[in-house]
């Protein structure tokens, strides 16, 4: 099955403009931001690739550390 990355920007365009602000403003964000692209990027190559060998464990570290990521990432939008 192929899995799609999409960006946080894309998967949220109504806070677009404000992403874009605090990337430009905050590297903090903006390193936020970065990591969860990253790992989002990897989860799916993962899960597309029928011989990695991931195991279900590490599979649920890796979505529950992006889950994170997303909860800062909203936390600083929202704040």
């Amino acid at each position: 099955m192929h899995v799609a990355h999409h960006s946080f920007t894309a998967d949220h365009p109504e806070w677009a403009e404000k992403i874009h602000s605090l990337k430009t403003s905050s590297p903090h964000f903006a390193s936020l931001v970065e990591e969860h692209e990253k790992l989002d990027k990897d989860i799916c190559r993962r899960e597309d690739n029928a011989n990695d060998t991931t195991t279900d464990a590490e599979m649920e570290e890796l979505k529950k550390r992006r889950l994170m990521l997303a909860d800062q990432i909203i936390g600083a939008i929202t704040a």
